[in-house]
């Protein structure tokens, strides 16, 4: 409700400007519908994975506290080596068939909600591995500064569909063989 009141009121404010025609205007209010719209439908995905970020957090503070009262502490693996299990690439590929199968064939059954929760966290998974493919490359290439990884890092949130397209080519196709390869033959 308050992003509709606010979008309205940036609406009033471009037409007593004068700046924007009216077709500029409908555009922009046709644009602003289907954001919200789609805002709306990604909710959803986003209760199902905040109790996965909330944990990660927790053990992430808990290996904090028990490394400063000196226990050893297996931490997490690094991002670069993070592969997908070969159950997870088929449920994920049977997600993304039935998501198709059900906009391209228009089922009314299934409502939209579902389709596009589904969507957003296949997406999620897959940039996650694409940017594993990315930190990959950079510890092959023996990148040690934090600098060029923090700016590859946000480089991917700015390119994320292609770093999303670069995670589906490489769990389907394991890029990252390319690299052990070039490693190998030296």
């Amino acid at each position: 409700e308050m992003l509709e009141t606010s979008s309205q009121d940036l609406l009033q404010l471009y037409q007593t400007m004068g700046v924007l025609d009216a077709g500029q205007l409908q555009t922009m209010e046709a644009a602003i519908e289907n954001n919200l719209q789609m805002m709306l439908l990604t909710i959803p995905a986003a209760f199902i994975l905040m109790p996965i970020l909330l944990a990660m957090a927790n053990i992430f503070c808990a290996d904090l506290i028990l490394k400063r009262l000196g226990y050893a502490i297996k931490g997490y693996r690094p991002l670069s080596e993070l592969t997908m299990p070969q159950h997870l690439k088929v449920f994920l590929m049977l997600l993304l068939l039935g998501v198709f199968l059900v906009n391209m064939l228009q089922i009314s059954a299934i409502p939209e909600i579902y389709t596009i929760t589904i969507s957003t966290l296949v997406d999620i998974v897959f940039f996650i591995m694409g940017m594993a493919c990315v930190y990959n490359y950079l510890a092959y290439k023996q990148v040690k500064n934090k600098g060029i990884k923090i700016l590859a890092g946000m480089m991917c949130i700015f390119l994320q569909p292609l770093i999303t397209f670069l995670g589906i080519v490489d769990t389907y196709l394991d890029i990252r063989r390319i690299f052990r390869r070039e490693n190998e033959i030296k």
